[in-house]
């Protein structure tokens, strides 16, 4: 039973450390782009970002709408 608990707790502690690496990656992205375009990083209430373009336009998952 304690290599199972030990097995579960290294996988859950590689998925967190993946996310993390992940989360920081895209937010050194979007920082970059925001910079890039001087663009305003808009928060939804359902967590959603979105990058709202001062010449107009938002960017949404990588997808512009205008």
């Amino acid at each position: 039973m304690s290599e199972i608990s030990t097995a579960l707790s290294r996988q859950y502690l590689e998925t967190v450390e993946r996310m993390s690496l992940e989360m920081e990656v895209m937010s050194a992205r979007l920082f970059n782009l925001r910079q890039q375009s001087n663009a305003t990083v808009v928060i939804e209430g359902d967590g959603k970002m979105i990058l709202r373009f001062n010449g107009g336009g938002d960017c949404e998952d990588g997808s512009m709408n205008t």
